[in-house]
């Protein structure tokens, strides 16, 4: 939590001395909180301030792991989509080979069916997301 800037500039310095398991511990404290600095996590353990501490949510986590399968997937079908497109357009007497066609069908519908998925994967996301 950020404290109020006022006027007054801290001007009194308090040096202290931890043992290497202390600072360690320290740090880690530190790291799970919002504080920006460890001078301010320090200064609001001293005064009894709130300091509000981070907590991951493992079910967003894997929801998280999901989408980016799901986007590695929609990149590599779009890179095919996009080939076959080209070579149509280069070569519009390709239009007429029937092979062109089912692989761009293929790839349309592969496309359709990961959309579906990641149209899914969202909602789950944003419902656990909203929940937490």
């Amino acid at each position: 939590m950020m404290e109020p800037k006022d006027n007054a500039q801290r001007s009194h310095w308090l040096h202290l001395r931890l043992r290497a398991e202390e600072h360690e511990k320290l740090m880690r404290k530190f790291k799970a909180t919002t504080c920006r600095k460890v001078s301010e996590y320090v200064r609001n353990c001293l005064f009894e301030k709130p300091i509000t501490m981070l907590h991951r949510n493992a079910s967003l986590d894997q929801g998280l792991q999901e989408l980016s399968l799901l986007r590695e997937e929609l990149r590599a079908i779009g890179q095919n989509l996009n080939q076959v497109t080209y070579r149509v357009n280069a070569n519009p007497a390709v239009t007429q080979d029937k092979g062109w066609q089912s692989a761009f069908l293929s790839a349309r519908s592969s496309l359709v069916i990961q959309m579906e998925a990641l149209s899914g994967a969202i909602t789950k996301l944003s419902t656990l997301w909203l929940q937490s």
